[in-house]
């Protein structure tokens, strides 16, 4: 189970900040709060959105390794991200939509990926782009 102890090794920026009140922090120490928080009320799914936003790649690996520990622990995880190559290194299956309409669902780990969600997301043809 993920406790605050584990919040706390994983993201020891949050003690340093522990007098301020959340508002008042930047925008990156906000998200790594927000993003601490989630994986601490023991929930069976954990959605993240956006989760790199504002944040370094030191921390944005934190992040994803976080959700990468959570799905071993047998938490399901939905996470909207923009960051491809990372996000599908910890994903089983990527969803796409464009301009509100789900454009491709495959498993993460095909090799055609990025070239499939280029011609998907820009609104090209592919041949079976939705599925497979």
């Amino acid at each position: 189970m993920w406790r605050v102890e584990e919040a706390l090794e994983t993201f020891p920026e949050i003690p340093t900040k522990r007098q301020e009140k959340g508002r008042a922090l930047s925008g990156g120490h906000q998200q790594v709060l927000a993003v601490a928080q989630g994986p601490m009320q023991r929930r069976r799914l954990l959605m993240l959105d956006e989760p790199s936003a504002r944040l370094s790649p030191v921390l944005v690996d934190r992040v994803l390794g976080l959700v990468r520990t959570r799905k071993a622990q047998g938490t399901a995880v939905l996470l909207v991200e923009q960051l491809i190559e990372k996000t599908c290194a910890v994903s089983d299956r990527v969803v796409a939509m464009a301009r509100g309409h789900l454009v491709l669902e495959v498993c993460a780990d095909r090799p055609d990926l990025p070239h499939r969600l280029e011609l998907a997301c820009f609104g090209q043809e592919f041949p079976s782009a939705l599925h497979g």
